[in-house]
């Protein structure tokens, strides 16, 4: 294939779904979002996650959702209704959905930590 017919991605209807939503971005981006209009995590309540419980939170995501059924279940506590052991919060916190939506959120806790640096950066603080 000539990379003209690489760059057309309308063969690929995910893409072409990506295009016309805005992109997987979107998808961080309206979860970011949500975690803020729904859940109350504004920045000043982040701010007081200052010891990387953010990223934390957001590795544990990622780690689970590329994590086959047997290895999820090695990163659990033994008894039922657990959360993995790295889990920073509250069990009640711990809310896996699917590999794709876990994902999203790993990414949107991701930009809340990055946003939470910056506002640090910008008060002469870090």
């Amino acid at each position: 294939m000539t990379k003209i017919e690489w760059a057309d991605e309308s063969w690929n209807p995910i893409r072409a779904r990506n295009r016309e939503t805005g992109g997987t971005g979107h998808f961080c981006v309206a979860e970011r979002r949500r975690q803020v209009d729904e859940e109350g995590w504004t920045a000043e309540h982040d701010d007081g996650h200052d010891d990387g419980e953010m990223a934390t939170a957001a590795s544990t995501y990622a780690h689970y959702a590329a994590s086959d059924g047997q290895h999820r279940a090695a990163m659990q506590y033994a008894e039922a209704d657990s959360c993995p052991v790295l889990w920073p919060w509250s069990r009640v916190w711990w809310k896996p959905k699917n590999r794709r939506r876990d994902l999203v959120r790993a990414a949107a806790l991701i930009v809340a930590e990055i946003e939470r640096l910056d506002r640090l950066t910008e008060s002469g603080t870090h």
